[in-house]
């Protein structure tokens, strides 16, 4: 059970680190590993569609 208690901290409070080098961390450089995992499960359940809304598309009263 602690061992499960630690990966669950240990997920929690790490952070991915900035580094310019590789896509994958420039993108998501300085975000919680928690974040970017749920993000991922979203994108991966709605069968890879990400939808995006813009500000000036909200407002067209």
């Amino acid at each position: 059970m602690l061992f499960y208690g630690a990966i669950g901290f240990s997920i929690g409070t790490f952070k991915i680190p900035d580094n310019k080098k590789f896509e994958f961390t420039r993108k998501t450089g300085g975000e919680n590993i928690d974040d970017v995992a749920k993000r991922w499960i979203n994108f991966k359940r709605k069968k890879n569609r990400v939808y995006i809304w813009k500000e000036e598309d909200m407002n067209h009263e």
